[in-house]
């Protein structure tokens, strides 16, 4: 039986347009049909409010996808680490998640497009069984893509933005895994079949890695890539495209409908190999190692935000800038050297009263750059990056990303406060 997908030789009926997922082969059901409402894997709080734009046009939609393939086809971002997911997030220990589970792959194109319809099925993903996989490879093409300088005209005259989407789903990902939401996850650095597989073949396998670790569990990829979902329905895996008036609503009802016809009813005590990454625990970690962690941490949000003002400054005049390479920025101490060095024309409005070096004699000497020694040392410490960081983008319009460097500072600052509260 041919799988419905728009890819498909024939296409879609006209009933199969209404529908966001088909069935598979008939198969008299014998299960209850409502959603568990089992499936739950700890509490949640819901992460900041980001900017959502519905983008519900078809040939918005293909512009988006154009992009990103002209984007893939030209760039190689395997290589790419400068947004790898958040250490704190990638130290895991495991929960069983219960139920039928179905796992969704989202591809670059389709989270810049229907970010909105995403963050839907995320809300209502607990109820039926839903987990929403960012892969490894689309995470590296949204970092690529958050400075591009794209933007397509559509039918009523207005501009897409990509690398203002690029950066809104950016800051919708890691506002999700920062937050521990259960319905959200990064790919892991394991969870792959082929390690050298890069761009669509990226996604595809991570599309079939879990496939393949995941027996009892459903598998769909979220793509307007008409090349990638014919491969995904090569390997028998569902593909999701985007059409017109789709809603989160039905794809969740035609995925629980669907998972449950293939599985049938899996009782939530039965099922323990379904597992998801979530935060290391506090006390699994010592306070040096806490210590470190907040420090690498910092040290690369600070080196990282350093480089986005000089490019935010100075934009492609920067590579005519004597003796600064962003790639050279590699300690806090480059990163106060560096502001040092553009202190009046970069970076004096924004930090004048917080400033991270001292005079002596005409001289500036960069402070709070070495690693903290004890944990006042760090409470001390992290205040003082705390403030300069979110300074900075506070005072620059040009820079999107605010809410994840809140989330990274409240962490930073409650681990603090817990190894202070342990030295009394």
């Amino acid at each position: 039986m041919e799988l419905p997908s728009i890819h498909a030789p024939n296409g879609l009926s006209e009933s199969d347009r209404k529908r966001a997922i088909t069935v598979g082969p008939s198969r008299r059901s014998q299960i209850r049909t409502e959603p568990s409402s089992s499936f739950n894997a700890g509490s949640y709080a819901p992460a900041p409010d980001i900017e959502m734009m519905a983008i519900d046009d078809m040939e918005e939609s293909r512009m988006i996808s154009d992009i990103v393939a002209s984007s893939r086809s030209e760039t190689d971002f395997s290589a790419s680490d400068e947004m790898e997911l958040d250490r704190h997030i990638l130290q895991t220990s495991t929960v069983a998640l219960q139920g039928n589970v179905s796992y969704l792959i989202i591809d670059t194109n389709f989270i810049l497009s229907q970010l909105l319809i995403l963050d839907e099925l995320k809300t209502i993903g607990e109820r039926y069984g839903i987990v929403i996989v960012i892969p490894i490879q689309v995470v590296r093409e949204l970092d690529g893509l958050k400075g591009s300088e794209n933007r397509a005209s559509n039918e009523q005259g207005g501009l897409l933005d990509i690398g203002k989407l690029a950066r809104r789903a950016n800051d919708w990902i890691f506002s999700c895994l920062a937050q521990r939401c259960p319905t959200v996850k990064g790919q892991g650095l394991k969870e792959k079949i082929d390690r050298y597989a890069t761009k669509d073949d990226a996604i595809l396998d991570c599309c079939l890695y879990y496939k393949e670790e995941y027996k009892h569990t459903l598998q769909i990829l979220f793509s307007n890539d008409k090349n990638l979902c014919l491969k995904a329905l090569m390997n028998d895996v569902l593909t999701i495209s985007f059409h017109k008036d789709m809603s989160a609503q039905l794809i969740a009802e035609k995925i629980y409908q669907e998972n449950m016809m293939r599985f049938g009813y899996i009782d939530p005590n039965s099922v323990a190999s379904v597992e998801v990454e979530v935060p290391s625990p506090v006390h699994a970690q010592s306070p040096e190692q806490i210590t470190e962690s907040i420090y690498a941490e910092i040290l690369k949000v600070a080196c990282h935000i350093v480089g986005l003002y000089m490019r935010a400054e100075y934009g492609d005049d920067i590579s005519l800038i004597r003796d600064y390479d962003a790639n050279s920025t590699v300690s806090l101490e480059d990163a106060v050297m560096v502001i040092i060095r553009f202190w009046r024309p970069v970076f004096s409005q924004s930090l004048r009263g917080g400033e991270p070096f001292e005079e002596h004699h005409g001289r500036s000497t960069p402070i709070m750059v070495d690693p903290p020694r004890s944990a006042h040392d760090l409470l001390q410490f992290v205040d003082f990056w705390e403030s300069l960081l979110l300074k900075l983008y506070e005072k620059n319009s040009r820079l999107d990303g605010l809410e994840v460097i809140q989330i990274h500072a409240k962490k930073w600052k409650d681990l603090a406060h817990s190894l202070v509260a342990a030295e009394h």
